[in-house]
């Protein structure tokens, strides 16, 4: 009885505080689509990132999103639906994977493709495949993260692998959001990319809390050192999603620039 009212009542909680926020964010001039509202409802996780990356960036700034682990480009598709003045590139290193976000993405002229892997070193480097593409990863799972994913590793396919700061984003006045789902290659990707995420204003950062990943430590300690040093703090934990445990083992964080940070507070919101 406990457990379905603590699970009802979280639910209810992650629902209302999206709401809640999108209702403040509207008293700014910032609105999202009804559809969006009907979607807090039916999926919360899938809309919570971007209710709290829109308290940081608004959905009206000229933003150019660097999306590492593109999977399928659902994230991306989701930010050129928020952010009508953005842009984004897109990195996916399974082939297969990539010939699905190149059909996603065939007409779309907002959006760059390039399969390669991001880590800190350049050159070829194999992953391990998994039917589940979002599991795909160049880390082997360990047996316990097994148990919950049922994950395989059989298949490896071999791709190329670049740094973030070897890339070239023509950058002008925009803002610049990172988002980093690489199923336990984060530090790798945070350090091939120092200088370019010093100039970034949010990173999104799948992190692991507990180990996931074979001969691995959980990265969010690790990449919360490096991000500071790009003076980039973390501000936002994603909330939903509790059927494995109480606890995060594995979480998105928000990141932001230390000037943004002070965008949380009531009386800095600008309706005040």
């Amino acid at each position: 009885m406990i457990e379905k009212l603590y699970h009802y009542a979280h639910a209810l909680e992650s629902r209302l505080f999206q709401l809640y926020e999108l209702a403040l964010m509207r008293r700014e001039g910032v609105d999202f689509s009804t559809d969006f509202r009907k979607k807090i409802w039916r999926n919360p996780g899938q809309t919570e990132d971007w209710v709290n990356l829109a308290r940081f960036i608004k959905p009206s700034e000229k933003v150019i999103l660097v999306d590492i682990g593109a999977n399928v480009g659902d994230f991306t598709a989701d930010f050129l639906s928020i952010y009508k003045n953005g842009r984004a590139f897109c990195f996916e290193p399974v082939q297969a994977t990539f010939d699905q976000l190149t059909k996603k993405f065939s007409a779309e002229k907002r959006v760059v493709l390039e399969r390669c892997g991001l880590g800190d070193v350049d050159g070829d480097a194999e992953i391990f495949l998994d039917e589940q593409s979002t599991l795909s990863s160049f880390c082997k799972y360990t047996d316990e993260a097994n148990e919950n994913y049922n994950v395989e590793n059989v298949q490896v396919e071999k791709t190329p692998c670049r740094r973030l700061d070897g890339l070239a984003f023509n950058r002008n006045d925009e803002r610049m959001l990172i988002k980093i789902d690489v199923q336990g290659f984060e530090s790798e990707v945070i350090r091939g990319g120092m200088k370019t995420i010093q100039s970034a204003d949010a990173v999104l950062l799948e992190c692991s809390f507990a180990e996931e990943y074979v001969g691995k430590e959980p990265s969010f300690s690790a990449c919360c050192s490096l991000l500071q040093e790009c003076q980039l703090y973390p501000i936002a934990f994603q909330d939903f999603g509790r059927l494995l445990s109480n606890y995060a083992f594995e979480r998105d964080v928000l990141f932001v620039r230390r000037d943004l940070l002070q965008r949380i507070w009531f009386r800095n919101y600008e309706f005040n």
